[in-house]
Order: C-alpha cells, then sequence, then structure tokens
C-alpha cells in the first residue's frame, strides 16, 4: 500500500469508537496470526468503514498490545494503541481470561451497539472500565445483565430506545455497526478496493425528490414531499455489493424493478415486504412501516423498553 493510497483513504484520521467496535468484533473472530492486510475480512472491514487494510491491520495489532495470552506466547502486537482503545478493554479481558465462556456468552452483540450509540463510555471511562473488569472476574466471564449493572451505578446507560434506533440511516455514525450485525452472512469479499459494499437507497432518492406535496402558501404541487430525513430513514436502507449499485447495477432503479427476479431469500437477507404492491413508488409509506415493522424484530433483543434484562438468544 502506497503512501498515496494510504492519504486518500481517511489518513490520519482518529478512529471514531464505531471503527474501534467493528475492529474488535474482527479481532474477536480471526486468529491473531491472520491478521494481515491480505485477510479479506480485513479488507472487507476496511472497505465497510473506509479505511485502507493496512489502517485496520494496524489497529488489530494495537488490540494485541492488551492482550495477555498473547502476551504469554512471546507476542507483544503493536505498540501505540488509542486511548480510545480502553473502550474495549471489559471485552478483550473476558475474551482472553475467560475463553469457555466467550465461546458461550450471550448479549455481546447487544452491548457493543449500545455502547457505541448510548456513548457510555465517554469521557473519562478509567473507572467504568475497572468496575466492568470487576464485575467479568466477579463472573468468570462476559454477562451482559451484571455489566449494565456496573455501568449503571456509574450513573451511566446502556439503553437503546426505538427513538434511539431509528435515528440510524443513510449517512448515520452508527448505520455501519448496524449492517455488520444484520449482514453477518453476508457472504461478500472485496476483490480490489473500490468494489465496496455500500449502504443503498432503497427507494432512490431521484424517484422520491419527484413527488411532489401541496404548497399551503400557492395551494400547488410545487413542495418536496418527502424531505431528507425520509429519503435516508433506516427501513429505507440496504446494503449492496459495488457490482449491484454500479454502472449496469441497481443505480436509481425502482424497487418493483429491482426486486421483481430476486430469490426469496435475497428478499429475507434484506427484510424487504414480501407483498409486491408495496414495492411501488405510489406505497413508498406503507413499505417503510412494514419494513420498520421486520427490522424491529430482527432487533428487538437490542431494543430496551421490557427487555432491559434480557440478552440476545443465541446465534444473533
Amino acid at each position: 500500500m502506497s503512501s498515496v493510497e494510504e492519504r486518500g483513504s481517511r489518513y490520519g484520521q482518529t478512529w471514531t469508537r464505531e471503527e474501534l467496535i467493528l475492529a474488535f468484533d474482527l479481532y474477536c473472530r480471526i486468529p491473531f496470526q491472520q491478521t494481515k492486510a491480505s485477510n479479506p475480512k480485513v479488507q472487507e472491514l476496511a472497505a465497510l468503514i473506509g479505511r485502507t487494510p493496512s489502517s485496520v491491520a494496524r489497529k488489530l495489532g494495537n488490540f494485541g498490545a492488551f492482550d495477555q495470552e498473547l502476551q504469554r506466547s512471546g507476542i507483544s502486537g503493536l505498540i501505540h494503541a488509542s486511548k480510545l482503545d480502553n473502550d474495549l478493554i471489559p471485552l478483550v479481558y473476558s475474551r482472553y481470561h475467560f475463553p469457555d465462556n466467550w465461546k458461550t456468552a450471550q448479549g455481546i452483540d447487544s452491548y457493543l451497539l449500545r455502547a457505541l450509540i448510548s456513548g457510555a463510555f465517554s469521557g473519562t471511562p478509567d473507572q467504568l472500565i475497572d468496575d466492568c473488569v470487576g464485575k467479568i472476574r466477579e463472573q468468570n466471564g462476559f454477562d451482559l445483565n451484571h455489566l449494565f449493572d456496573a455501568i449503571r451505578s456509574k450513573g451511566r446507560s446502556l439503553e437503546l430506545t426505538e427513538d434511539r434506533f431509528w435515528q440510524m440511516g443513510y449517512g448515520s455514525d452508527s448505520i455501519h455497526l448496524l449492517f455488520n450485525l444484520w449482514y453477518r452472512e453476508f457472504n461478500y469479499t472485496p476483490a480490489y478496493d473500490n468494489n465496496l459494499p455500500q449502504v443503498d437507497h432503497i427507494f432512490p432518492q431521484s424517484a422520491l425528490r419527484k413527488i411532489k406535496a401541496v404548497s399551503p402558501e400557492t395551494g400547488r404541487l410545487s413542495i418536496v414531499k418527502y424531505k431528507q430525513d425520509a429519503r435516508d430513514q433506516l427501513a429505507n436502507c440496504m446494503l449492496l455489493t459495488q457490482a449491484e449499485n454500479g454502472a449496469g447495477g441497481k443505480a436509481d432503479t425502482l424497487p418493483e424493478v429491482w426486486f421483481a427476479d430476486k430469490p426469496e431469500s435475497y428478499l429475507d437477507m434484506h427484510l424487504i415486504p414480501k407483498n409486491k404492491d408495496l414495492w411501488k413508488i405510489d406505497r413508498f409509506e406503507d413499505f417503510i412501516e412494514e419494513r420498520k415493522r421486520l427490522i424491529k424484530a430482527k432487533f428487538s433483543y437490542l431494543l430496551s423498553q421490557k427487555t432491559d434484562r434480557q440478552v440476545a438468544p443465541t446465534g444473533q
């Protein structure tokens, strides 16, 4: 990777908490020896967050600096880890001090997403991290509910309300993290840097902008009916490969055309309502409501409401 390429992909920019959580999630899923820029999984994450594979590989190496199991094996990881990486120390501690518990631990996805959305580890989290590590030690591993208790005891929260959940949308800070949980089975490996998975509007913005509403001032159909927040909302977003969304791909294709020849497995993966009438542009609002229902059902384990002390079902 040349210095020019490196500088063209967010070179020198501080890693966000979302990016760190995504990187740690990958760190937990592959052996340290595979944290290389040439690893397809490293390349896929780099594409998702807009960084180079080399940058992601270095960050995974930074996590190794906290890993006592690696140290006992004579591997030190990379030095100069960011202070923001400290947010993930409780999970690093749990994974490598209680590996048997980690294999069956439930609620890790919930913890990761709520930590990002709520900003529970913002500011100066040193004491909170110590308390979380203490809880992990007491419970001999990761326990979501006890971590929640430790966080609440410091006046912080990991609650993910529906309002916060639906604030995620096109261009938001957290949609990539949600899609990382959503598209776990997204069988796609970028062959080169420009072949990236992309967040796309199901109902194209260009089509929605053409729909007009009556102006209260003139009484004419002269104002855009669906504003930016309506077009960019989560229920109008999906993840596509660059090939699907590039030249000759979906682009501005309406859903009634794009989904017409797609198998049921494709619709299921993207949580697309099966009622084809909802794919028509004049049923946009009905489509959004039905897709919200499907999305909420998939991620019900993450939402607080009456599930504060519930963990994600196995396999979530």
